[in-house]
């Protein structure tokens, strides 16, 4: 496993933040915030991509977003609007904004949210497994089940999961059981209850920023039509599509890298026309 080096963070007047960090860049490519998704962390997201990333020229920061793996405690219920905040105040802290930011599936959500709220903080969008907004599906039982299974057996919960989405090396999957279980099952369930009150539909086509999406055209999670309405409804959005579920990312992250590298790309040279 190739991580970038991780450190913690003081947000003044939000708490402590585990993040990770490339370092200065060596080819002059950008540099790359990445939001995961919900319930997992930064490297079980993004763990097959930090790589090619750093290799073809990328300043990579990646957080944990709040009651997810290592990220800030807090004993106000998760937000979107909060994990964008969190962000921004990342970046400002490290004198780093604006970047292109890149959000998978919730993290997507917080990207729209941040380009929305703190538009200096970010120079262009890369947005893949997400959409407009999140219709309620499950609801009360799903919760319930969640919390059943991840209160009482959280690592024995989290392993079945993974055995799900692909995971077989021993080893691998302790790794990432353990990842998982450093987060908080309320924070968890606070989040994905946020989230179905999450909507981006009245500022998504204003936000004037440069945009990709990575379109996952197996995933059930984020059907392909409701990814292709957000691309249209940002307007202008380049549309990089890969024969991937919604845990691609996870699973098969050496096929997903290559049309996320096309994505930023395709981001960057507009960002680049317009200086």
């Amino acid at each position: 496993m190739r991580f970038p080096p991780g450190s913690i963070a003081n947000l003044a007047g939000r708490g402590d933040v585990f993040f990770r960090d490339s370092g200065p860049l060596t080819a002059g490519a950008g540099t790359v915030l990445m939001l995961h998704g919900w319930a997992v962390t930064a490297d079980l997201n993004f763990l097959n991509c930090y790589g090619p990333l750093v290799d073809a020229g990328y300043r990579v920061i990646a957080l944990d977003h709040r009651g997810h793996g290592r990220g800030i405690r807090s004993p106000s219920p998760v937000t979107m609007e909060d994990c964008a905040a969190d962000a921004a105040a990342l970046l400002l802290q490290l004198g780093i904004a604006p970047v292109i930011v890149f959000g998978y599936s919730m993290g997507g959500s917080i990207a729209l949210a941040l380009a929305h709220e703190h538009p200096e903080c970010v120079a262009g969008l890369v947005l893949s497994g997400t959409q407009l907004n999140w219709p309620d599906r499950g609801g009360r039982l799903y919760r319930l089940a969640m919390r059943l299974l991840l209160g009482v057996f959280p690592r024995r919960g989290w392993r079945f999961a993974l055995r799900g989405v692909g995971f077989e090396d021993a080893a691998t999957l302790e790794w990432a059981a353990g990842e998982l279980s450093r987060s908080t099952i309320d924070a968890v369930l606070e989040a994905r209850a946020d989230l179905r009150r999450f909507d981006s539909r009245p500022y998504a086509g204003s936000l004037g920023k440069p945009a990709a999406v990575v379109l996952t055209t197996l995933d059930k999670t984020s059907p392909p039509p409701l990814q292709r309405r957000l691309a249209d409804a940002i307007g202008g959005a380049t549309v990089h599509e890969v024969a991937l579920g919604h845990d691609g990312l996870v699973a098969s992250g050496a096929l997903f890298a290559p049309a996320l590298l096309a994505a930023l790309e395709s981001v960057r040279s507009r960002l680049i026309l317009r200086r």
